[in-house]
This record gives C-alpha cells, sequence and structure tokens, in this order.
C-alpha cells in the first residue's frame, strides 16, 4: 500500500479477508474530515492539514465500507 497525494473512496459491499480496515472512529481528526468531506462532495480528494495517514488499497468503515483509492 502507498501514500496517496489525492484520494478518493470507491463504496464497496465485498471486503478481501486479509484487507486492511479502518474505523472511522480510529482515523485522525483530519483524516476524518477529509472521508466526511470526500463523502459529500466537498472535498477534491487533496488532503489539508497535517497530511494524511490512508493508504491506497486500504477500506475505511463508516456508513458503509469504502476502498481507498489515490485519485
Amino acid at each position: 500500500m502507498r501514500q496517496c497525494s489525492a484520494f478518493a473512496l470507491e463504496k464497496t459491499d465485498c471486503v478481501p479477508a486479509d484487507a486492511r480496515v479502518k474505523d472511522y472512529d480510529e482515523l485522525s481528526d483530519d483524516d476524518q474530515s477529509l472521508v466526511t468531506a470526500l463523502l459529500t462532495g466537498e472535498s477534491n480528494g487533496y488532503p489539508s492539514g497535517n497530511g494524511c495517514g490512508l493508504r491506497s488499497g486500504e477500506y475505511v468503515k463508516f456508513t458503509g465500507y469504502y476502498r481507498v483509492d489515490c485519485a
């Protein structure tokens, strides 16, 4: 998994058994803000603040499961 400078989230119903899944509550404040902004269309995918702890290929559990992809 690599760190990205820009992100996209893709909703999925299928999460591989060996996937790294992060619960929304486990994310830093900056990462929570980015996830929320991406899902509401208020972000262009570029993190602000102190960088981003999300990695391409990870999954975030929020209102469903979302795969993190580099945009």
